[in-house]
């Protein structure tokens, strides 16, 4: 898996408000995974617990991040029932299923600089994942006439043991920060 680290900007705090409250500026990145006996949900709810947002309301955002946003460690100080705009990938399956779900990332330039972000999940293996999501953002920046080239893949993948399973891969953002 590639270094998200290395890939984004890193979070430095702003003393200053703009005047575009909407524009989120931090976000973190989680994979979690869960297994139940009892339903989807339940598998869905550890899944949640594993990557650390079972407490969190998430709201469902498209797959752009502005060209500012940096990556920054989870926070553990964001109260519970906060919302929070996140971009998921979710795979669900049954006994026996293997289940992977991935996130892509590349830049690009038009019409100004941002992230195109690209989800994909299924019940295949994490190495088909990662060459779908790596076609889908090549196809999202030359449809943008961009000259990037980098981009970044985070996928995660498991053998359901359980009843029912959940994979999740998540761009969370900060709910306490924006620019």
């Amino acid at each position: 898996m590639d270094d998200p680290y290395k890939f984004f900007p890193k979070f430095k705090p702003k003393l200053r408000r703009s005047s575009s409250p909407s524009l989120p500026s931090r976000f973190w990145l989680v994979v979690g995974k869960g297994e139940s006996d009892v339903s989807s949900l339940n598998a869905f709810d550890a899944a949640l617990l594993d990557a650390g947002i079972g407490h969190l309301n998430l709201i469902q955002y498209s797959s752009i991040l502005p060209e500012n946003a940096s990556i920054s460690p989870p926070p553990v100080d964001v109260a519970s029932g906060s919302r929070t705009g996140a971009i998921l990938a979710i795979a669900n399956g049954s006994k026996g299923e293997n289940i992977s779900a991935g996130i892509a990332f590349g830049k690009v330039s038009f019409p100004s600089p941002h992230y195109v972000v690209f989800e994909a999940h299924g019940r295949e293996d994490r190495a088909s994942i990662d060459r779908r999501l790596r076609l889908m953002v090549q196809e999202a920046v030359s449809l943008r006439h961009s000259t990037e080239k980098s981009f970044l893949t985070i996928s995660n993948g498991f053998k359901v043991n359980r009843t029912f399973g959940c994979i999740l891969v998540a761009v969370v953002f900060d709910p306490t920060v924006y620019s």
